[in-house]
């Protein structure tokens, strides 16, 4: 299954797969970037639930 399909399906064992290969902290950053400021604890707080 294509990644970005299974994303936008909220298909959650694929998102949690992507997010491990991306890295929670990468994604982290990323969504900071995005804007998302009131994600403000380490990346091993939020570990793969951040997907």
């Amino acid at each position: 299954m294509i990644a970005w399909v299974a994303l936008a399906d909220s298909l959650n064992i694929p998102a949690v797969r992507v997010l491990e290969k991306v890295g929670v902290e990468n994604f982290l950053n990323r969504l900071h970037q995005l804007g998302f400021a009131n994600l403000q604890a380490s990346p091993e707080y939020y570990g793969l639930g951040l997907s």
